[in-house]
C-alpha cells in the first residue's frame, strides 16, 4: 500500500527505505562476518546474500540526499534485477532458502524497482 501511494505521488516514503533496507543490510553484514571472519561451515557459501547484500547498510546515507547520484539509481536497478533472477531461479539454487523469505524478496524487489523509477524522476 505504501509503495502504491509512493508511486502515485511520485515521492519515497525515506524513513521506510531507510528501516527496511537498514535492517536488511545490517543481516547481510552479519552473514558476510559469519561466512568470512569465522570458521562456521553452516554460514560459508551462504545463498542468503542474495537478498540480503550488506552494501544496503552503507547505501542508506544517500536515502537522505536531496541530489542522488546516478550510481545510486544504478545500484538500485542492478539490484532490482538480481532480486527478480533471484525469486525466478529460488527452486534451483543449490542451497534451500527458506520459502517464508519470499515476501520480503518480492518487497526489496518492489521498493527497489519504485527507487529506480522514482530517482530518476526527481
Amino acid at each position: 500500500g505504501l509503495t502504491y501511494y509512493d508511486f502515485k505521488r511520485n515521492s519515497l516514503s525515506k524513513w521506510f527505505d531507510t528501516i527496511l533496507f537498514g535492517v536488511v543490510g545490517l543481516v547481510g553484514l552479519l552473514l558476510l562476518l559469519l561466512w568470512i571472519a569465522t570458521d562456521h561451515k553452516a554460514a560459508a557459501n551462504n545463498f542468503n546474500l542474495l537478498w540480503a547484500f550488506p552494501a544496503h547498510a552503507v547505501v542508506l546515507f544517500w536515502f537522505w540526499k536531496s541530489n542522488k547520484p546516478q550510481w545510486f539509481v544504478t545500484y538500485f536497478k542492478v539490484t532490482s534485477l538480481v532480486l527478480f533472477a533471484l525469486l525466478t531461479f529460488w527452486a534451483l539454487l543449490p542451497q534451500d532458502l527458506n520459502v517464508f523469505l519470499i515476501p520480503l524478496v518480492i518487497l526489496l524487489l518492489i521498493r527497489s524497482w519504485i527507487i529506480n523509477r522514482l530517482c530518476k524522476l526527481i
